[in-house]
Protein backbone atom coordinates (compact mmCIF):
# COMPACT_ATOMS: atom_id res chain seq x y z
CA UNK A 1 0.00 0.00 0.00
CA UNK A 2 1.33 3.75 -1.06
CA UNK A 3 0.34 6.35 1.59
CA UNK A 4 1.11 10.13 0.52
CA UNK A 5 4.36 11.70 2.66
CA UNK A 6 2.52 15.13 4.05
CA UNK A 7 5.38 16.34 5.88
CA UNK A 8 4.32 16.99 9.21
CA UNK A 9 1.04 16.87 9.21
CA UNK A 10 -1.99 14.92 10.59
CA UNK A 11 -3.99 13.54 7.97
CA UNK A 12 -7.02 11.81 8.53
CA UNK A 13 -8.37 8.92 6.20
CA UNK A 14 -11.36 6.66 5.07
CA UNK A 15 -10.80 3.74 7.19
CA UNK A 16 -11.88 1.15 4.64
CA UNK A 17 -9.23 2.29 2.70
CA UNK A 18 -6.80 1.31 4.29
CA UNK A 19 -7.00 -2.45 3.76
CA UNK A 20 -6.99 -1.63 0.18
CA UNK A 21 -3.98 -1.84 -1.98
CA UNK A 22 -4.22 1.22 -3.52
CA UNK A 23 -3.26 4.99 -3.21
CA UNK A 24 -4.45 6.07 -0.01
CA UNK A 25 -5.51 9.47 -0.99
CA UNK A 26 -6.27 11.83 2.43
CA UNK A 27 -10.00 12.84 2.65
CA UNK A 28 -10.11 14.75 5.76
CA UNK A 29 -7.63 17.58 6.84
CA UNK A 30 -7.03 19.67 9.33
CA UNK A 31 -7.06 22.65 7.05
CA UNK A 32 -5.63 25.33 9.42
CA UNK A 33 -8.20 24.65 12.10
CA UNK A 34 -5.61 24.30 14.86
CA UNK A 35 -3.89 27.61 14.04
CA UNK A 36 -6.73 29.45 16.33
CA UNK A 37 -6.70 33.42 16.42
CA UNK A 38 -3.30 34.23 14.12
CA UNK A 39 -4.82 36.57 11.26
CA UNK A 40 -4.49 39.97 12.12
CA UNK A 41 -6.69 43.09 10.70
CA UNK A 42 -4.23 45.73 8.66
CA UNK A 43 -5.93 49.22 7.60
CA UNK A 44 -5.24 50.11 4.11
CA UNK A 45 -6.70 53.30 3.18
CA UNK A 46 -10.65 52.96 4.39
CA UNK A 47 -10.21 49.28 3.85
CA UNK A 48 -9.66 47.06 6.39
CA UNK A 49 -8.76 43.09 5.96
CA UNK A 50 -6.90 39.79 6.88
CA UNK A 51 -3.26 39.63 7.03
CA UNK A 52 -0.58 36.66 7.86
CA UNK A 53 2.65 38.15 7.51
CA UNK A 54 4.09 34.12 7.93
CA UNK A 55 7.08 32.70 9.62
CA UNK A 56 9.08 31.11 6.80
CA UNK A 57 11.25 33.76 4.91
CA UNK A 58 12.56 31.97 1.25
CA UNK A 59 15.71 31.86 2.70
CA UNK A 60 15.06 29.81 5.48
CA UNK A 61 13.72 26.77 3.34
CA UNK A 62 15.36 23.94 4.34
CA UNK A 63 15.02 22.29 0.90
CA UNK A 64 17.41 24.25 -1.42
CA UNK A 65 20.26 21.92 -0.88
CA UNK A 66 18.02 18.89 -2.15
CA UNK A 67 17.13 20.80 -4.98
CA UNK A 68 20.54 22.28 -6.04
CA UNK A 69 21.73 19.21 -5.56
CA UNK A 70 18.80 17.67 -8.33
CA UNK A 71 19.38 20.45 -10.50
CA UNK A 72 15.93 21.74 -9.92
CA UNK A 73 17.48 25.46 -9.43
CA UNK A 74 21.10 26.53 -9.41
CA UNK A 75 23.29 28.95 -6.60
CA UNK A 76 22.45 31.89 -8.85
CA UNK A 77 18.96 31.12 -9.09
CA UNK A 78 18.52 30.56 -5.49
CA UNK A 79 21.13 33.87 -4.78
CA UNK A 80 18.30 35.80 -7.23
CA UNK A 81 15.43 34.24 -5.57
CA UNK A 82 16.05 35.24 -2.06
CA UNK A 83 17.13 38.72 -2.86
CA UNK A 84 13.75 39.61 -4.75
CA UNK A 85 11.70 37.98 -1.90
CA UNK A 86 13.49 40.27 -0.16
CA UNK A 87 10.86 42.93 -1.13
CA UNK A 88 7.71 40.19 -1.38
CA UNK A 89 6.92 38.36 1.84
CA UNK A 90 7.16 35.22 3.74
CA UNK A 91 6.67 31.74 1.87
CA UNK A 92 3.26 31.26 4.29
CA UNK A 93 2.24 35.06 4.06
CA UNK A 94 -1.36 35.84 3.31
CA UNK A 95 -3.30 38.64 3.04
CA UNK A 96 -6.59 40.33 1.73
CA UNK A 97 -6.79 43.90 2.32
CA UNK A 98 -5.66 45.94 -1.18
CA UNK A 99 -7.47 45.77 -4.35
CA UNK A 100 -6.77 42.13 -5.05
CA UNK A 101 -9.04 39.35 -3.68
CA UNK A 102 -5.77 37.23 -1.85
CA UNK A 103 -2.18 37.70 -2.11
CA UNK A 104 0.16 34.56 -0.77
CA UNK A 105 3.85 33.04 -1.11
CA UNK A 106 6.84 34.70 -1.57
CA UNK A 107 6.38 36.10 -4.38
CA UNK A 108 3.12 37.64 -3.35
CA UNK A 109 0.83 35.92 -6.35
CA UNK A 110 -2.57 37.14 -6.57
CA UNK A 111 -6.20 36.01 -7.01
CA UNK A 112 -7.70 38.90 -8.67
CA UNK A 113 -11.13 40.27 -8.51
CA UNK A 114 -12.25 38.05 -11.17
CA UNK A 115 -11.47 34.77 -9.27
CA UNK A 116 -8.27 34.70 -11.80
CA UNK A 117 -4.43 35.24 -11.38
CA UNK A 118 -1.22 34.08 -10.48
CA UNK A 119 -2.17 32.08 -7.77
CA UNK A 120 -4.95 30.19 -9.62
CA UNK A 121 -2.24 29.19 -11.96
CA UNK A 122 0.34 28.53 -9.39
CA UNK A 123 -2.35 26.13 -7.94
CA UNK A 124 -3.08 24.87 -11.23
CA UNK A 125 0.12 23.85 -11.93
CA UNK A 126 0.50 22.43 -8.45
CA UNK A 127 -2.58 20.38 -9.20
CA UNK A 128 -1.20 18.82 -12.48
CA UNK A 129 2.00 17.90 -10.85
CA UNK A 130 0.72 16.93 -7.53
CA UNK A 131 -2.89 15.49 -7.92
CA UNK A 132 -3.10 13.67 -4.62
CA UNK A 133 -1.75 16.35 -2.67
CA UNK A 134 -3.10 19.30 -4.18
CA UNK A 135 -6.70 17.23 -3.35
CA UNK A 136 -5.13 16.61 0.20
CA UNK A 137 -4.46 20.65 0.93
CA UNK A 138 -6.59 22.30 -1.17
CA UNK A 139 -9.84 20.97 -2.95
CA UNK A 140 -10.54 18.72 0.65
CA UNK A 141 -10.11 22.27 2.17
CA UNK A 142 -12.71 24.12 0.40
CA UNK A 143 -10.24 25.21 -2.56
CA UNK A 144 -10.31 24.46 -6.19
CA UNK A 145 -8.75 25.29 -8.82
CA UNK A 146 -10.12 25.40 -12.65
CA UNK A 147 -8.95 25.94 -15.63
CA UNK A 148 -4.68 26.52 -16.39
CA UNK A 149 -2.57 29.96 -16.93
CA UNK A 150 -3.12 33.27 -15.45
CA UNK A 151 -5.82 34.18 -17.69
CA UNK A 152 -8.28 31.00 -17.75
CA UNK A 153 -7.67 29.44 -13.92
CA UNK A 154 -9.99 30.50 -11.67
CA UNK A 155 -9.96 29.27 -7.74
CA UNK A 156 -13.08 28.98 -5.77
CA UNK A 157 -14.04 28.15 -1.95
CA UNK A 158 -16.95 26.24 -0.66
CA UNK A 159 -17.73 25.35 2.55
CA UNK A 160 -20.96 23.83 4.30
CA UNK A 161 -21.24 26.83 6.80
CA UNK A 162 -19.47 29.77 5.45
CA UNK A 163 -21.03 29.87 1.86
CA UNK A 164 -23.68 27.46 2.38
CA UNK A 165 -22.04 25.00 0.00
CA UNK A 166 -21.86 27.43 -3.29
CA UNK A 167 -18.83 28.01 -4.98
CA UNK A 168 -17.69 31.72 -4.21
CA UNK A 169 -14.84 33.54 -6.59
CA UNK A 170 -14.33 36.98 -7.29
CA UNK A 171 -16.13 39.55 -5.75
CA UNK A 172 -18.44 37.42 -3.63
CA UNK A 173 -15.32 35.56 -2.60
CA UNK A 174 -13.12 38.59 -1.69
CA UNK A 175 -16.16 39.71 0.72
CA UNK A 176 -16.07 36.81 2.60
CA UNK A 177 -12.36 36.66 3.23
CA UNK A 178 -12.99 40.44 4.30
CA UNK A 179 -15.77 39.34 7.11
CA UNK A 180 -16.55 42.79 7.85
CA UNK A 181 -17.24 41.81 11.47
CA UNK A 182 -13.75 39.94 12.09
CA UNK A 183 -12.26 42.86 10.26
CA UNK A 184 -12.97 46.49 10.52
CA UNK A 185 -12.09 49.48 12.44
CA UNK A 186 -12.88 48.32 16.08
CA UNK A 187 -10.22 44.89 15.92
CA UNK A 188 -7.63 46.87 13.97
CA UNK A 189 -7.59 49.01 17.07
CA UNK A 190 -7.57 46.49 19.47
CA UNK A 191 -4.30 44.64 17.37
CA UNK A 192 -6.16 41.50 18.78
CA UNK A 193 -5.91 38.29 16.31
CA UNK A 194 -9.18 36.39 14.45
CA UNK A 195 -9.46 32.87 13.22
CA UNK A 196 -10.21 32.97 9.35
CA UNK A 197 -11.05 29.33 7.79
CA UNK A 198 -10.38 29.98 4.54
CA UNK A 199 -7.33 31.65 5.30
CA UNK A 200 -6.25 29.13 7.80
CA UNK A 201 -6.26 26.39 4.85
CA UNK A 202 -4.44 28.39 2.32
CA UNK A 203 -1.70 28.96 4.84
CA UNK A 204 -1.69 25.32 5.84
CA UNK A 205 -1.45 24.29 2.20
CA UNK A 206 1.52 26.79 0.99
CA UNK A 207 3.90 26.13 3.98
CA UNK A 208 3.54 22.41 3.26
CA UNK A 209 7.08 21.30 1.80
CA UNK A 210 5.86 20.28 -1.60
CA UNK A 211 4.19 23.36 -2.09
CA UNK A 212 7.46 25.60 -0.93
CA UNK A 213 9.49 24.18 -3.62
CA UNK A 214 6.45 24.69 -6.35
CA UNK A 215 7.00 28.29 -5.50
CA UNK A 216 10.97 28.47 -5.58
CA UNK A 217 10.49 26.67 -9.09
CA UNK A 218 8.01 28.54 -10.18
CA UNK A 219 10.00 31.54 -9.33
CA UNK A 220 13.07 30.59 -11.10
CA UNK A 221 11.14 29.94 -14.16
CA UNK A 222 9.80 33.14 -14.38
CA UNK A 223 13.90 34.83 -14.19
CA UNK A 224 15.12 37.14 -16.70
CA UNK A 225 18.13 38.71 -17.46
CA UNK A 226 16.81 41.80 -15.46
CA UNK A 227 16.59 40.10 -12.47
CA UNK A 228 19.92 38.56 -13.04
CA UNK A 229 21.48 42.53 -13.04
CA UNK A 230 18.75 43.95 -10.73
CA UNK A 231 21.27 41.25 -7.75
CA UNK A 232 23.99 42.02 -9.26
CA UNK A 233 23.67 45.61 -8.52
CA UNK A 234 22.05 44.83 -4.58
CA UNK A 235 25.18 42.82 -4.29
CA UNK A 236 27.33 46.23 -4.85
CA UNK A 237 29.24 45.02 -8.22
CA UNK A 238 28.99 46.87 -11.35
CA UNK A 239 26.44 47.80 -13.26
CA UNK A 240 28.83 48.24 -16.76
CA UNK A 241 30.26 44.53 -16.08
CA UNK A 242 26.30 43.53 -15.92
CA UNK A 243 25.42 45.11 -19.26
CA UNK A 244 28.42 44.35 -21.07
CA UNK A 245 28.52 40.84 -20.27
CA UNK A 246 25.06 40.42 -22.38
Amino acid sequence: MTTIKLAKENIKTNKENLTKSTVVVPVSHDCGCDYGEIISCRRYGTVYGPVYDGEISIDQFHGWADMIKNGAVTEVEKRIIITMSANEGNMDSVQSYDDQTLTAGAMQKTITTTGSGEFPAQVAEFRDEQPELYKALFENCGWTVEGKGVDHSKMHYCDKEATGGKKLTGIALKDLIRDSKRFNKTTNSKKGKQESKPIAAIIKAIKHEKFMEHQILSSAAQLSWNDFCFCLRISLMPVRRCVNSH
